[in-house]
């Protein structure tokens, strides 16, 4: 066999014939595009790969972060509504007191606001929602009808009591 013959062995196919007939300039150029052809499939698929972890942000956001939030703030309006109650007891100065009393007003507002806002966001429990409801609105009760009454009259240990049994 010489090495002529060993040259087309490797050439037999008419593919590997062209590209063996052909210049080094077309067989770098050819290089470089097929190089750049995959570069471009490649940035392709990082960039709907890219779409796919945006799209999926935005589902965390909107579907964990945002009804967090949302949680955060009715637990904190409802944590402030609950002290606030002992402040307004505890207040010996007229001006004052009316002051706790605007501020527990104020929570009440801000707890329905936070509660509309978390309901919004179509809630996972939503019978826990139903539940907090329910039993806040008692609780509520219980303070308007109960411990607001007692706390106007300064007397916090009864505040305190009712507190530790009938408002949980």
């Amino acid at each position: 066999m010489s090495t002529s013959d060993v040259g087309n062995a490797k050439t037999a196919t008419p593919i590997g014939r062209m590209f063996s007939d052909c210049s080094v300039r077309t067989k770098i150029l050819t290089a470089v595009f097929v190089v750049a052809a995959v570069a471009a499939g490649i940035g392709v698929l990082g960039i709907d790969s890219l779409d796919s972890v945006r799209d999926r942000a935005v589902n965390i956001d909107t579907d964990g972060v945002v009804p967090l939030g949302h949680l955060s703030d009715l637990h904190n309006a409802e944590m402030k509504a609950r002290m606030e109650i002992f402040g307004y007891a505890a207040e010996p100065d007229v001006k004052q007191k009316q002051s706790w009393l605007d501020g527990l007003h104020q929570d009440d507002s801000d707890i329905s606001a936070a509660l509309a806002a978390y309901k919004a966001t179509d809630p996972a429990d939503a019978a826990a929602v139903a539940t907090f409801e329910k039993e806040w609105d008692a609780y509520v009760q219980i303070r308007d009808n109960q411990m607001l009454p007692a706390a106007a009259a300064g007397k916090l240990d009864q505040v305190m009591a009712i507190q530790d049994s009938d408002a949980q």
